[in-house]
């Protein structure tokens, strides 16, 4: 699938090689599945050209009640933004899925390239459905400025050059526990970490209690029609 695209502040085409849904059955599919995406175009209201890439995007157990939330609200963004919130906060705990694979996004914008060569999740359950364990495996991603790219490139080739820097590449992983039960979270910072390579290491570990609740307070009090602003 193949075509051209324009609006107001963007105009380019787009490809996409595949899209596979897999047994859908009351919101919920076995395995969907995006690859070969491409978009490439300019954004006129800023004059930067984009290319943007995706070797293949893949989700099993996929809750597509989200999709369903933007297909019911797309001409109403505040109405939108408010679904999407009292969705993803009635159950903090529930990602959506059990297992998600990323391979090949390369983003490029003006000279600025943001590469992500794969990232691979999942999620165990207990006999009840109830999320108990989240893995994120090793992955990375990395940030480069190219100046002859375009402005963007050359704006943050400056700034990378200031602190040291000619690009940045970011490792990381996770692995956290979650009692549905007592309601608290648990990780240990032996298996939870953010690299910033030839620079920091941060190592995260400890335990929340009350964590649904707390995420439950958290979004009643987000103002809705101040976020969408």
């Amino acid at each position: 699938l193949t075509g051209d695209f324009s609006d107001t502040e963007a105009e380019g085409t787009f490809g996409i090689d595949k899209i596979e849904i897999r047994d859908m059955t009351n919101l919920k599919a076995a395995k969907a599945t995006i690859s070969g995406l491409s978009l490439v175009g300019t954004d006129e209201s800023e004059g930067m050209d984009f290319d943007i890439q995706l070797g293949s995007m893949t989700a099993t157990n996929v809750d597509a009640k989200f999709v369903q939330a933007i297909q019911e609200n797309v001409d109403d963004e505040e109405a939108m933004v408010a679904a999407l919130m009292d969705m993803a906060y009635d159950n903090p705990m529930e990602p959506g899925y059990d297992s998600f694979k990323l391979d090949g996004l390369n983003v490029d914008v003006a000279g600025a390239t943001f590469t992500i060569p794969n990232l691979v999740a999942g999620v165990e359950r207990n006999s009840a459905g109830q999320a108990t364990k989240f893995v994120t495996e090793p992955y990375s991603m990395t940030l480069k400025a190219d100046s002859a790219g375009g402005e963007v490139g050359e704006a943050l080739l400056q700034g990378l050059s200031v602190v040291g820097y000619e690009e940045l590449e970011l490792k990381g992983a996770g692995v956290m526990t979650y009692d549905p039960d007592q309601d608290i979270v648990s990780f240990d910072a032996g298996s939870n970490y953010l690299e910033l390579v030839d620079g920091a290491k941060f190592s995260m570990g400890g335990k929340i209690e009350g964590y649904s609740a707390y995420s439950q307070d958290i979004a009643s009090a987000f103002d809705i029609e101040e976020l969408t602003a």
